[in-house]
């Protein structure tokens, strides 16, 4: 409904991005990386939460196994927003033991669990 979001939508599907060319893009950094002696790491593929879910969870797994697939490292970061984990903040103060609960199906698609 958002129609700046919308633009950008169809900006990046008109792109032809799909599974075959992320994953030769990532190789190509990867390769890159190799030649020049750089490392080259994946800082962030996050997806917003409001996305298709199913959507979502296949592009979190597929963008990780395909920098693994290329020896590149990788992190989703955002704990608690809508791009990353989404997990809610625990009521209290930071410290005090309480951690937030991770959806297993995220964790299941980054390779945290099986």
């Amino acid at each position: 409904t958002d129609p700046t979001t919308a633009g950008m939508m169809r900006y990046y599907c008109a792109q032809g991005w799909n599974e075959a060319r992320m994953r030769e893009r990532i190789i190509a950094a990867a390769e890159w990386g190799r030649r020049h002696g750089v490392p080259v790491f994946c800082g962030e593929f996050g997806a917003a939460v409001a996305l298709n879910g199913a959507a979502r969870l296949a592009w979190l797994g597929t963008v990780r196994q395909a920098c693994e697939g290329a020896g590149l490292g990788w992190a989703l970061w955002g704990l608690d927003d809508t791009m990353g984990f989404d997990a809610p903040r625990p009521p209290g103060r930071m410290g005090d033991g309480l951690a937030p609960a991770l959806d297993a199906a995220i964790l299941a698609a980054l390779g945290l669990v099986r």
